[in-house]
């Protein structure tokens, strides 16, 4: 896909939102680290302890869902699904991915069908659900 036509298929407000979402979280982190050094006596010490805490949860959290999705998914290649499989490399030859991300099949009867992510620094990777029909 050439860029202008994969601009084409962004809504408008996508850009903007990204950039205002950014800006919300920047400032709110940044708030988060300053606002024990400029008010130590008013938080006590035990505030420094409250950023660690959120990464540490967020990470559980995190890792939970992986580890739950992974349990139940297929993953993707030439012998599980080539014809999928197939589509998902030529894709992302045609996006100029550098590598084909990891691709997984869970079945699954929820209404979402399909969803790209990425977990913290792991790898990138598109799951599949298929519905019971």
């Amino acid at each position: 896909m050439l860029d202008s036509e994969v601009r084409n298929l962004r809504h408008p407000a996508e850009i903007p939102l990204f950039v205002i979402c950014l800006l919300i979280s920047i400032f709110i982190y940044v708030t988060l680290m300053t606002v024990p050094l400029l008010y130590p006596e008013e938080l006590g010490p035990e505030y420094i302890l409250v950023v660690p805490a959120a990464i540490a949860f967020l990470s559980f959290v995190s890792g939970q869902t992986y580890g739950g999705m992974m349990a139940n998914a297929i993953k993707l290649s030439e012998k599980q699904f080539p014809e999928l499989y197939e589509v998902i490399k030529r894709l992302s030859y045609e996006l100029n991915f550098k590598e084909v991300p990891d691709a997984f099949l869970i079945q699954e009867g929820g209404i979402l069908n399909a969803f790209a992510t990425r977990l913290y620094f792991r790898k990138n990777y598109v799951v599949f659900l298929r519905g019971y029909s």
